[in-house]
């Protein structure tokens, strides 16, 4: 029952907001079915606002267009719902204040809660005196770069430790990702003959990929 608690918690501290694409023109809401294929913005900057935690590279990243270049409406608006697909933000708003000499992308993002700790208490073998204990951590934004890490001890009966780390991007140019899993857990003999004898597990993983294009990348 505690796990189902503490579960619907971390469920709750760290959702986003699922809403609609949040693209405006001049303070007016817009669609992708408002404006034909011909209908073109030349950005001359792009500016995000919001952003305490995030590096900026991180949303740059998920606009495939920069600016002083010809974006469609389609564009932005697809740009938008990918950084909202980031799971990173509760709110994500692009607006275009379009002027006669000049047109700015402004990005509004409101930054979710990114750093959940929580205990774990179990008891093994149905036994009051063989219980587990400890704390986890999960870090969903590790240096603003998007990093999941995870951070877990468990102390007392059959104790063990675990490190989950996942980047999704790094060495700009490169493009390249990377995953990382260790853990060394120490399993107690279950035969009254063996009591004293212990099982130590020591456990690690990895792969490193490359990205050929936004959607396109593999590894090993």
């Amino acid at each position: 029952m505690i796990k189902k608690i503490l579960l619907i918690l971390c469920l709750v501290l760290t959702s986003r907001e699922f809403s609609f694409a949040q693209v405006y023109i001049n303070q007016v809401q817009v669609n992708e079915y408002q404006f034909n294929d011909t209908t073109f913005f030349n950005l001359d900057s792009i500016k995000i606002s919001g952003n305490k935690k995030t590096k900026a590279v991180v949303i740059l990243r998920e606009l495939l267009f920069s600016k002083n270049e010809p974006v469609s409406i389609k564009q932005i608006i697809a740009a938008q719902k990918r950084v909202q697909s980031l799971d990173l933000f509760t709110r994500v708003r692009f607006e275009i204040v379009s002027e006669k000499e000049s047109c700015l992308l402004n990005i509004f993002v409101n930054e979710r809660w990114y750093i959940v700790i929580y205990p774990t208490f179990y008891q093994n073998e149905n036994s009051l005196e063989k219980i587990s204990y400890g704390l986890s951590l999960r870090h969903y934004n590790f240096l603003g770069k998007n990093i999941y890490l995870k951070l877990k001890t468990v102390h007392g009966y059959n104790p063990s430790h675990r490190v989950i780390f996942n980047n999704p991007w790094f060495m700009k140019k490169l493009k390249l990702y990377a995953n990382l899993k260790l853990y060394k857990r120490i399993v107690k003999s279950k035969s009254p003959e063996l009591r004293e004898f212990e099982d130590v597990r020591i456990g690690i993983s990895s792969s490193v990929g490359k990205r050929f294009g936004h959607f396109t990348f593999g590894g090993v």
